[in-house]
């Protein structure tokens, strides 16, 4: 993930209301998490495992995915803020 994309999805969860996130890292999303911590307005709570990260942001819904959700954000970051992230997946 190139840091001009970094940037644009924490303006985009500040632009949402996001003020917590759990993450689990993984290679996806790793350029984010360092860039998420110090920042004062979004609180980060780094989880073990998908179970704990649910439990805490109080997410119910069934038959969530954690990957297709992240795939999901990130192609929405992409579309509105006219940005490429990733490349071409089958996650289009």
């Amino acid at each position: 993930m190139q840091a001009c994309a970094v940037e644009h999805v924490i303006a985009g969860l500040k632009a949402v209301g996001v003020s917590v996130v759990c993450y689990l890292p993984d290679s996806l999303l790793k350029e984010l998490y360092p860039a998420l911590e110090p920042d004062p307005d979004i609180r980060t709570i780094r989880v073990t495992n998908e179970g704990e990260g649910a439990a805490i942001c109080d997410i119910t819904r069934e038959h969530s995915n954690s990957r297709e959700d992240k795939y999901i954000f990130v192609r929405h970051v992409e579309q509105t803020e006219n940005i490429v992230i990733m490349g071409p997946s089958d996650h289009n």
